[in-house]
């Protein structure tokens, strides 16, 4: 049997399918400070932009910055259908809070047809979250957060995308 290679660099790899020194330098990515509410990174515990119009959450976890090596793995798991990193980026994400339901984000629905798939449902149910994905609508078929920079921009892209299910109010999600 060969010895599997990291999809980041192609040196042996372990079992999720990174070496040793790829792993290392996804973990140095935990080394942030993420805003609670949107999750950018930022010094205080809730950004300026949150206190002026906080969002319709009451927390975001984010354990990693979105950024090399950890954004090749998962534009490769979205973008090139490489659908066994899920396994990898399930593995690498946090522990859940308690919550009554798991909404994984829905593409619309002419995306997840190109696409062939929705990566946030595939993923929830890797890690075994048992995502609830049809409480949750994509109602506007919005511009790709990939190609918008900047975080006001970016929310204000998504404002009023989605359409939850009754079965969700006054739940944790």
């Amino acid at each position: 049997m060969l010895p599997l290679k990291c999809i980041l660099c192609a040196s042996t790899a372990d079992n999720l399918a990174l070496c040793a020194a790829c792993r290392a330098d996804i973990e140095q990515l935990h080394l942030f400070n993420p805003c609670e509410l949107c999750g950018l990174p930022q010094t205080a515990p809730v950004c300026n932009d949150c206190i002026r119009q906080p969002p319709p959450l009451k927390q975001l976890i984010v354990r990693y910055a979105y950024q090399p090596p950890l954004d090749i793995l998962i534009l490769k798991f979205k973008y090139a259908g490489q659908w066994q990193l899920a396994k990898t980026l399930a593995q690498l994400m946090p522990p859940p809070p308690p919550a009554d339901i798991v909404l994984p984000l829905p593409l619309h629905h002419k995306r997840q047809r190109r696409r062939g798939f929705n990566q946030a449902h595939i993923l929830a149910c890797k890690a075994q979250l048992q995502p609830q994905s049809a409480l949750l609508t994509r109602v506007i078929n919005t511009t790709p957060q990939t190609a918008i920079t900047g975080g006001k921009q970016r929310k204000r892209n998504i404002r009023g995308a989605f359409r939850a299910d009754s079965a969700v109010h006054g739940k944790s999600v």
